[in-house]
């Protein structure tokens, strides 16, 4: 045998080998391919008969698609806008807080700590007056020894000189001339309407709903001399119905402005121009003043302002405008600054029982400085803080005042009981 038929015979050996252990691994393979248990759950497929030759294949019958009209179109949204206003009003009657009895008992006792600290005020500013006449009677006493002595001295001249010398006062009252212009009141009352359209955005833009209920929010910036000074913010509820509640807010916001604040002693306010008028759902009231102190030797104020209120379904809204103008004294130049103050009070109806009332309000002062010459004296740090104290004192009589008429009202009606 050759050396080539020995690797003939080797080579088909080791092909029947490889052949052999091919096949049954192949044979497995498909064995395992076929088994029920991998094919099993698979959905069969089934051909569709065939379909006759005479059958007829319908073709499907085209729709005309109908066109939805503007009309219905603004049905539909006015539908959605409703819904919207119903979500909207559910979700702020959640937010409201709610006043069960022994929430009321806080209430009145939170006033009544008020009130008894207002009272200890007053009577310690009622012990500063008494001083302070008591030393007034001293000085007028004084001057009118010293007065009937000059008299005495100057009849005396009189005689001795054979001379009658008679003097003649003559006095002029502090003339003040508030004009009128109707610009600043119409100015006034387009200020007020647009802050009533924006009310629900202002309050949100300051945050009002976070405020705890009761509580409060005060920015103060004397630095600033155009824009925003001063701001408070406040949310409070009182055990009080709402219509009490709000003859309480109108009559307080009528209060004049700058007399009695303890910061500027000495004010007197005198009324120029007053109107009021309403309709079935707004009470307007106009009113022009002018504001001097008694002494007369320092500037006066000169102001106007606008007080409106909204009555509507489920609140009542007031909105509260003053520009002021300090005029000088026996000088042509004006100061050329002046401030605006804005307060808007929301009273919510609904959600509360008949004897507890949410009050929301925000408070700002704008100041407005053209920078003259004149000015000057109102930019000094010690100016800008007294007016600082002005605005604080000012919104807290409006609200101290809302309390003491409630109190007054409810201590009348227990008298006539």
């Amino acid at each position: 045998m050759t050396d080539s038929d020995v690797e003939f015979h080797t080579a088909h050996d080791f092909l029947d080998i490889f052949a052999g252990s091919e096949l049954q691994t192949t044979h497995d393979f498909l064995d395992v391919f076929d088994d029920d248990e991998l094919w099993g759950g698979l959905p069969v497929d089934t051909p569709p008969a065939a379909a006759p030759s005479n059958a007829v294949i319908p073709f499907p019958a085209s729709r005309r698609v109908r066109r939805v009209t503007p009309k219905e179109q603004i049905d539909r949204l006015r539908d959605e806008t409703r819904q919207l206003s119903a979500q909207l009003q559910a979700l702020e009657a959640e937010s409201l807080p709610n006043v069960t009895p022994t929430h009321r008992s806080e209430l009145w006792h939170q006033l009544a700590i008020r009130q008894l600290e207002r009272r200890r005020n007053s009577e310690s500013e009622n012990r500063k007056l008494r001083d302070m006449v008591r030393l007034q009677i001293e000085e007028a006493k004084s001057l009118s020894r010293f007065l009937r002595r000059r008299t005495r001295i100057q009849r005396l001249q009189e005689m001795l000189e054979g001379k009658s010398h008679k003097h003649k006062k003559e006095t002029s009252p502090l003339a003040v001339a508030v004009q009128e212009g109707e610009q600043v009141f119409e100015g006034l009352l387009l200020d007020v309407e647009n802050l009533y359209k924006k009310i629900s955005t202002l309050f949100t833009e300051k945050g009002i709903h976070s405020i705890p209920c009761p509580g409060r929010k005060r920015h103060t910036d004397n630095t600033v001399l155009n824009g925003v000074c001063f701001e408070l913010t406040k949310r409070e509820i009182v055990p009080f119905g709402v219509e009490k509640v709000k003859d309480a807010v109108w009559s307080s916001l009528g209060q004049l402005e700058l007399e009695g604040l303890p910061s500027v002693r000495g004010f007197k306010t005198n009324v120029q121009f007053r109107t009021q008028n309403s309709d079935q759902h707004t009470k307007t009231a106009m009113t022009s003043f002018i504001s001097t102190l008694s002494s007369g030797r320092t500037a006066s104020v000169k102001g106007q302002k606008v007080v409106r209120r909204y009555d509507e379904e489920s609140r009542t809204v007031f909105v509260y405008r003053v520009s002021m103008d300090p005029n000088p004294h026996k000088m042509r130049e004006p100061f050329g600054v002046h401030a605006t103050s804005t307060l808007v009070i929301e009273i919510r109806h609904a959600d509360l029982d008949d004897e507890a009332t949410l009050i929301q309000s925000h408070f700002s002062v704008t100041r407005h400085d053209e920078g003259l010459a004149a000015g000057h004296p109102l930019r000094v740090a010690v100016n800008l803080n007294t007016a600082i104290t002005v605005w604080d004192e000012t919104i807290s009589r409006i609200h101290d005042g809302v309390e003491n008429r409630l109190m007054d009202r409810a201590r009348q009606s227990l008298g006539n009981e």
